[in-house]
């Protein structure tokens, strides 16, 4: 019996955001000092965003509140003056959030698979994740750390078509097999 890592959602219950910019979606599970700067490599995304408040808004989803430092994220939102381009949510389920979304971020400085990747290309949303291991097929990547790839690779995807960005996107229905 073949039991796949990652599922596709059975079930999307799309919640609706207010924004008249564009969104870009970026996730974590926990939010603490050690995983931002270490792991998730959030200074790159906020930093991004600073020099781009005209045009964006991020959605900033943390999975675990109850394990997570609230003033250190308020603290890093301060620093990169970002508060009226940030949504923060706390404990919600991703794929419902993900229709509010031109991009899904993930610009972690280690990771494995990424399955929030592979959720964001199964239900239209473009991806793009640092290259720092392999990646679901269609996901955008840009090199490690590289604020200027990073801001090239958006400027990129938003100047294509969504069907052509996610032309390589593959197609997984094994689930339907189960």
């Amino acid at each position: 019996m073949y039991l796949p890592a990652y599922v596709p959602p059975s079930e999307v219950k799309e919640v609706e955001l207010e924004s008249s910019k564009k969104m870009i979606l970026f996730s974590v599970w926990k939010f603490d000092k050690k995983l931002a700067n270490e792991i998730y490599n959030v200074p790159i995304a906020f930093e991004y965003l600073s020099r781009n408040k005209k045009n964006y808004e991020m959605l900033f989803m943390v999975g675990n509140k109850l394990g997570s430092d609230e003033s250190y994220l308020q603290k890093m939102i301060t620093k990169y003056g970002i508060a009226n381009n940030i949504k923060i949510i706390y404990d919600q389920n991703l794929v419902n959030y993900l229709n509010n979304c031109a991009l899904l971020l993930r610009p972690n400085l280690s990771d494995g698979y990424g399955v929030s990747i592979q959720e964001a290309l199964d239900l239209g949303v473009p991806a793009l994740a640092s290259d720092v291991c392999r990646r679901p097929k269609g996901a955008i990547l840009f090199k490690n750390n590289d604020l200027e790839d990073l801001s090239k690779k958006i400027k990129f995807i938003f100047s294509q078509s969504l069907e052509s960005i996610l032309i390589e996107k593959e197609e997984l229905d094994y689930h339907l097999k189960l």
